[in-house]
């Protein structure tokens, strides 16, 4: 229990900070129409990349859980997986760059002449 659960809580920790502030940065520069759009996308994308991870995790423990092979080697390969992924994803998020403000289209005003009194 000592071995995991200082582990456990600063995972937790982590994660209960994410998922809490990520949908509100996500959305943040989206147009009030655009919002639920965007919330989909963001939720869609959680998802999809839950059921992905799930995925290459069993792979990659293969028939270690099976009872066929060493648990701990298929663990270690999902955990360097993690390391790569997030460190490549990083890198993807850093050569996008900062995001700034959406770009607003200038105020249409009238032309001089029609707004000129004699």
């Amino acid at each position: 229990m000592t071995t995991f659960l200082p582990g456990f809580m600063l995972g937790g920790a982590g994660v209960g900070m994410v998922l809490g502030t990520l949908p509100a940065v996500v959305t943040a520069a989206l147009p009030p129409s655009r919002f639920a759009t965007g919330t989909a996308v963001f939720g869609m994308s959680r998802q999809l990349g839950s059921a992905i991870g799930v995925a290459v995790l069993v792979a990659l423990l293969g028939e270690a859980a099976n009872g066929g092979g060493d648990l701990l080697a298929g663990l270690q390969r999902g955990w360097w997986f993690s390391l790569i992924a997030g460190l490549g994803t990083a890198a993807v998020a850093f050569a996008f760059g900062p995001v700034g403000a959406p770009a607003t289209s200038p105020a249409r005003t009238a032309p001089a002449a029609a707004t000129a009194r004699p």
